[in-house]
């Protein structure tokens, strides 16, 4: 049986207990529209604290999880969520607009996010991605194979960023399909 965000985010629940604030998948699957090869369960946890003791608690469920292929979940406070909007106003509204909550409050419905720090953020994603990207072709270059899963890979960043550019030019983005 695979090990699924609802039971990640149940063992966490029995796990910390009133120290669990939220665990919210976003995303594609929060989306309802995953690819079972290209993409993952992003999963963000808010607990109460993050140091080293709160977060051997959730060890046993993270390994489960991550055995099973899946990335490991973004841990934070609700206070971290909100203080880091200006440093990562892409992630957050992204999350904003595909997320579910599995267990606790809904965070990212309050969240607030200052369009002007995406500017910044995007130029400079935009900037280093296509710097990897070039490099990456470069050595994929005359073998069809490999430049097409250097393009099927690369596309959900740049729909990321170019959802981002979107935004920023006041242009509401159609929900991603994945």
């Amino acid at each position: 049986m695979a090990y699924s965000p609802e039971r990640l985010a149940e063992e966490l629940k029995n796990a910390h207990g009133a120290d669990l604030r939220s665990v919210i998948l976003y995303g594609s699957a929060a989306a309802g529209a995953r690819h079972p090869r290209y993409s993952d369960h992003n999963v963000l946890v808010l607990l109460r604290a993050t140091g080293a003791a709160a977060l051997a608690v959730s060890a046993p469920a993270i390994r489960k999880w991550e055995k099973a292929g899946n990335p490991p979940p973004l841990f934070m406070t609700p206070e971290f969520l909100a203080r880091s909007a200006d440093v990562f106003p892409l992630e957050w509204l992204d999350m904003k607009e595909q997320h579910r909550v599995l267990v606790g409050e809904d965070a990212l419905a309050s969240l607030a996010v200052n369009p002007r720090h995406l500017r910044v953020e995007l130029e400079r994603e935009l900037k280093g991605t296509l710097l990897r990207f070039r490099g990456a072709y470069a050595a994929a270059a005359g073998d069809t194979r490999r430049a097409r899963e250097l393009l099927i890979r690369s596309s959900s960043t740049f729909l990321i960023l170019f959802r981002g550019c979107l935004r920023h030019l006041g242009v509401v983005p159609l929900p991603s399909k994945g």
